[in-house]
């Protein structure tokens, strides 16, 4: 068979690993950007790994499958060593060190909250996520309601007399997590909202033409004006990572778990979310 068919990659694993190797190699070099990278490889990998276990009618013959199925997840685990090696390290991915956003820290971000340069919207982008724990891209249609009146959005926040409060039930995990609530948003975080309506009456959080994003429109605008901001490439993702690189693991597991609950993630994957893969983490967050 010829060695770019199905059946000679199921039958000749090291060859043809070596030879998409090779060619994720040369397609660097073509297109000048990385490509070869073990997560690329893993995704390659377990792509072969479904076919042998789950597509049988290709080479319906095949006596020995499983040690085709065992060789292939050998190699597999070989590829995943430096991702697990990196992940325990907390460490970016290759994808990840080529963004300048990765050489920021956390302080960088409240420094540039905090300065007197900043209009409206990044201001207000970056004090949602640096006074509250950063959610994903979970503010695209954030409603704001006063009194008793009923949203008609599932993320809003309401006005009371004298403070602000958040509800969000439309996220990522909300089949986990319920909802992510803030029965009193910071004092100094509600005042920004508050000049920011008085700056801009509108009825959404954060509106493109009057109206509300959708998430993946909120998640690309985001991530351009956090980009623009700050004079490199950066994301909520990026952000959410930047945050929890300054939590220590040594906090009481209850203290941990409160901060996943309001950031919408278990506690387990709080602790290797430290730089763990943009890639891998399919967040819609660009």
């Amino acid at each position: 068979a010829p060695d770019h068919s199905i059946e000679f990659i199921l039958l000749f694993p090291r060859h043809s690993l070596q030879l998409l190797i090779q060619h994720l190699t040369l397609r660097e070099k073509k297109e000048n950007k990385t490509i070869c990278t073990p997560t690329n490889l893993h995704q390659y990998v377990s792509a072969i790994l479904a076919v042998l276990r789950y597509s049988h009618h290709i080479l319906p013959d095949l006596q020995d499958r499983i040690e085709y199925y065992q060789t292939w997840t050998h190699l597999l685990n070989q590829i995943d060593k430096p991702i697990k090696e990196r992940r325990m390290k907390q460490l970016p991915t290759v994808k990840q060190q080529q963004r300048g956003g990765s050489s920021l820290t956390y302080q960088d971000l409240v420094q540039k909250r905090d300065s007197d340069v900043l209009e409206m919207y990044p201001r207000l982008l970056l004090s949602f996520y640096t006074y509250l724990y950063p959610v994903r891209a979970d503010y695209f249609a954030t409603e704001i309601v006063s009194g008793n009146t009923l949203p008609k959005s599932p993320n809003f926040i309401r006005l009371h007399d004298g403070y602000a409060e958040l509800t969000l039930k439309d996220f990522k995990t909300a089949k986990v997590f319920k909802q992510i609530h803030y029965p009193k948003l910071p004092e100094e975080l509600y005042r920004i909202l508050l000049q920011s309506l008085d700056d801009s009456p509108r009825t959404y959080l954060f509106e493109t033409n009057g109206k509300p994003f959708t998430r993946h429109n909120f998640s690309e605008w985001a991530s351009k004006l956090l980009s623009h901001t700050f004079g490199t490439e950066l994301n909520l993702t990026m952000l959410r990572h930047l945050f929890i690189s300054t939590i220590s693991m040594e906090l009481p597991v209850i203290e941990l778990k409160k901060i996943g609950d309001l950031m919408g993630h278990s506690f387990t994957q709080q602790k290797l979310y430290k730089w763990n893969s943009v890639e891998m983490e399919s967040d819609d967050d660009s």
